[in-house]
């Protein structure tokens, strides 16, 4: 509904509020131990019936390779990967998913 009504911009094709966050140095935390490991992901299992992705938010790491971006949708467990050698979709494990969905909600309320 933010997207709809305020200021946007385009990352990658999606919408985002136009405002400037800083994230809580526990939120980063959270954020870097959930997306830097290959447990906190499984295979992409299709489309939702959500109406279309929506991230919440977006997360950039600086690789050896170049920089990687996860856009990260609470409300459907995915997260598009973008990074230098290509894009993927992939599904948040019910670990990460929990970990991410408590430190947004601790973030943002």
């Amino acid at each position: 509904r933010a997207v709809w009504l305020s200021p946007t911009w385009s990352y990658h094709g999606y919408r985002f509020q136009f405002a400037e966050w800083r994230p809580s140095p526990a939120f980063r935390s959270v954020v870097q131990g959930a997306l830097t490991q290959k447990r906190s992901f499984n295979t992409y299992g299709g489309p939702k019936a959500c109406g279309g992705y929506h991230a919440d938010f977006v997360a950039e790491f600086a690789t050896s390779d170049g920089p990687v971006q996860f856009m990260v949708c609470l409300g459907c467990h995915e997260g598009l990967v973008f990074g230098p050698h290509g894009s993927s979709i992939v599904e948040l494990s019910q670990t990460a998913y929990d970990s991410l969905l408590k430190a947004w909600r601790d973030e943002t309320d």
